[in-house]
């Protein structure tokens, strides 16, 4: 690889590191920064590869610690009221941070599977909440999956994981998705959550 190559990655690189740290730090994101921050992924995808999916996973997962960090006190009262990590799940993840309605007339999402598997439970939810990755992405004619995968997976692990902590709860969480599900492909996205708590 040339000197020039070179520099162009470095100059990608570093001005994706600018864009990311501007949109994940604002507090409110309105579409034309939805847009904006996809577009540069696209084109710093084109230039640093893989690379650009982890620069924008780092700053999301920032975002979501620093959003549980904001809200402790909200996240105490909450977690004194469940019986256990799957409620506060619902609650504070699905409900609180993501947005997702789980009763009423604009329900859009459900725990639909409760599985107890030793110490693990693993729970299975479909989501169909407002998702702007999924709004703009489509708008743009970009394939949403390789960024739901590659930026939001493990963001949203560290989230859980963090929650626990925060709510010293003694578990431990592995989340992921299935991508033969992700909306528009289907019609809701389909989330598996396995809490693995640690016996008194």
């Amino acid at each position: 690889m040339g000197l020039n190559a070179l520099l162009n990655q470095l100059y990608a690189k570093i001005k994706f590191e600018i864009t990311c740290w501007l949109f994940y730090n604002k507090k409110k994101r309105a579409e034309e920064d939805w847009v904006n921050f996809l577009k540069s992924l696209e084109r710093a995808r084109k230039i640093i590869g893989d690379e650009a999916y982890r620069i924008a996973e780092k700053y999301n997962t920032k975002r979501r610690v620093k959003w549980l960090k904001n809200h402790k006190k909200e996240i105490e009262e909450i977690a004194s009221t469940c019986s256990d990590p799957a409620e506060l799940i619902i609650k504070v993840f699905y409900e609180g941070y993501l947005g997702c309605k789980f009763s009423g007339e604009e329900k859009d999402s459900a725990l639909i599977k409760k599985e107890r598997i030793g110490n693990s439970t693993i729970l299975h939810f479909i989501c169909g909440n407002e998702c702007p990755i999924l709004e703009y992405s489509t708008k743009l004619g970009i394939d949403n999956l390789p960024i739901c995968k590659n930026v939001y997976e493990r963001g949203a692990e560290v989230f859980l994981n963090v929650l626990m902590n925060l709510t010293c709860k003694k578990c431990e969480v592995a989340y992921t998705r299935d991508y033969h599900s992700l909306r528009p492909r289907k019609l809701f996205c389909h989330e598996k959550v396995t809490v693995s708590c640690k016996n008194e």
